[in-house]
């Protein structure tokens, strides 16, 4: 692994459900873990859906190896949310781990 290339801090962060006074529930995103990782921009594209059009920019987010990271946590870095939809163990040797993230793009909502 090459360490040095490990240059980007960026936030893990976990969902947590609040009841509220009424009963409702809240979702609320925590940071659960500060690490190092590398950020490789894969793709960028445009959709028409729904008489809109929907950008989604594809990147790939690696980190050290570690077992509490799924598709439930999302990554945060510097102004930007990535939601993780893949997350593999290069070569299953346990060295690090290959995030496939799609950033959420909220444009100032």
């Amino acid at each position: 692994m090459e360490i040095g290339k490990m240059n980007r801090r960026v936030n893990i962060l976990e969902c947590i459900v609040v009841r509220d006074e009424y009963g409702g529930e809240e979702k609320s995103w925590i940071v659960k873990k500060s690490v190092w990782a590398n950020i490789k921009p894969v793709s960028g594209t445009e959709v028409f859906k729904a008489q809109q059009v929907e950008a989604q920019n594809v990147t790939s987010i690696i980190i050290r190896y570690r077992t509490d990271i799924s598709v439930l946590n999302r990554i945060e870095y510097k102004n930007k949310l990535y939601e993780i939809i893949g997350v593999s163990d290069e070569e299953t040797d346990h060295k690090k781990l290959i995030l496939n993230c799609k950033e959420i793009i909220t444009y100032g909502v």
